[in-house]
């Protein structure tokens, strides 16, 4: 059995850094131009995109990596291929509906903002990076993902400055988005030029996508939908803004735990036998939940400083609400390995997908319920709430696969 690979983890870890930090610098940048209602706008058109972008990626970051890990080039290409046709049908549907949806949400002078916003993270969706990931290629996320990335974020910092547009942002993201996707297809599909296409359909498979993706687009109801759903019963600006900013920033901390996962996707699955899977898909929960604790204690503490620089008057978060924040990135890293390395390997995307579900199910009625109570910090609780309902479904039907009797003292007999 072999041990995690650290190299790899590095790799990945540290372009995901990059990728969350200058992101940040953009935001005091585009806040002291908008003020409040307009960062409370543009989080709603961030938050409809990124459920958006779940149904444009059309669930190949969590079955993808896995099918192309161990295959040749040019049949690996051809997995690609299918995931580009599909994604691409899917990219224009979930870009109309996100459009729709932030002009809906958003009104007055701010509307065009949101909807902008939306539209260009929906096109994170179609990010090759998966591809790259099953592959073990860490220069290649960083060449067709977090460079593209942290260009158009550090151009937008001068340009906002000096043109007072805050619309330069969503339509930079856009532009690298596409830019990258269009570089990266060319790149792989030569790999193609030499390999026949395989003589499965390439509608093969794609239930379970169908079906993980559906699921994917519920479950936002309790992450990336979470500032629509407690606008609905709290209408406060300060309080909006407040949940804005630290829902912002969770889910830029959280890329190091989402860096880990990735990384490991591929680890995962490789091994001669199936006990040495079963081991490294223990050792990969250990890793991303390990990370995931030493994220909630770092945010919980450095939370409120790094929000006060940030967003100045316009937000300010609280202890109790860095706590909130914090606490719901333990269940997500454990989430995030369960579904990566253990279920989607398995073939067992519908438990993925009920366990989504489910938390949706208790989630949104939470955060609804806490942000009608407690305002931001209430609809964290509820958040972090819903995490764990994903948690103890996933753990519950992959227990006895990962920890089998004789992990436990016991035969096999008794």
């Amino acid at each position: 059995m072999s041990g995690l690979p650290v190299r790899r983890l590095v790799s990945f870890v540290g372009l995901q850094g990059l990728a969350a930090v200058v992101p940040l610098l953009v935001l005091p940048a585009i806040n002291a131009i908008v003020g409040a209602q307009g960062w409370v706008a543009l989080s709603i058109g961030y938050g409809v995109g990124t459920a958006a972008a779940v149904v444009s990626a059309y669930s190949w970051p969590v079955l993808g990596p896995h099918r192309v890990a161990g295959a040749d080039p040019g049949a690996a290409a051809w997995v690609y291929w299918e995931s580009l046709i599909t994604r691409c049908a899917a990219w224009l549907v979930a870009a109309v509906a996100g459009a729709l949806a932030a002009a809906l949400l958003v009104e007055g002078s701010h509307r065009v903002l949101a909807v902008s916003m939306a539209v260009a993270v929906t096109s994170w969706g179609m990010t090759p990076s998966w591809f790259f990931v099953g592959r073990g290629d860490a220069r290649s996320v960083a060449r067709y993902e977090t460079i593209p990335r942290l260009i158009s974020s550090a151009a937008a910092i001068p340009l906002i400055s000096m043109t007072g547009q805050p619309l330069i942002y969503p339509v930079l993201v856009l532009a690298a988005s596409v830019g990258s996707l269009m570089a990266a297809t060319r790149r792989i599909m030569k790999a193609a030029r030499a390999s026949e296409r395989p003589a499965v359909p390439w509608r093969a498979g794609l239930a379970d996508h169908a079906s993980l993706t559906a699921a994917g687009l519920i479950g936002t109801g309790y992450t990336s939908l979470v500032l629509p759903v407690a606008r609905s019963v709290h209408p406060g600006t300060l309080e909006l803004s407040n949940l804005a900013a630290a829902t912002r920033i969770r889910s830029m901390a959280q890329m190091g735990t989402a860096a880990v996962a990735t990384g490991l996707q591929g680890w995962a699955s490789e091994g001669e036998s199936d006990a040495v899977k079963r081991a490294h898909r223990r050792r990969a929960l250990a890793a991303t939940s390990a990370i995931g604790v030493i994220t909630a204690l770092v945010l919980a503490l450095i939370l409120p400083f790094v929000g006060h620089w940030l967003f100045g008057d316009v937000s300010d978060i609280s202890w109790g609400l860095s706590v909130a924040t914090a606490t719901a990135c333990i269940p997500y890293a454990m989430a995030s390995s369960l579904s990566f390395h253990v279920l989607a390997p398995l073939g067992r995307s519908r438990v993925i997908s009920t366990s989504r579900i489910a938390a949706t199910f208790v989630g949104v009625p939470a955060i609804a319920m806490g942000a009608g109570l407690h305002g931001a910090v209430g609809a964290l609780i509820g958040t972090a709430l819903a995490e764990c309902v994903v948690v103890f479904w996933q753990l519950w039907s992959v227990w006895s696969y990962l920890f089998p009797p004789h992990l436990r003292g016991r035969h096999r007999s008794l």
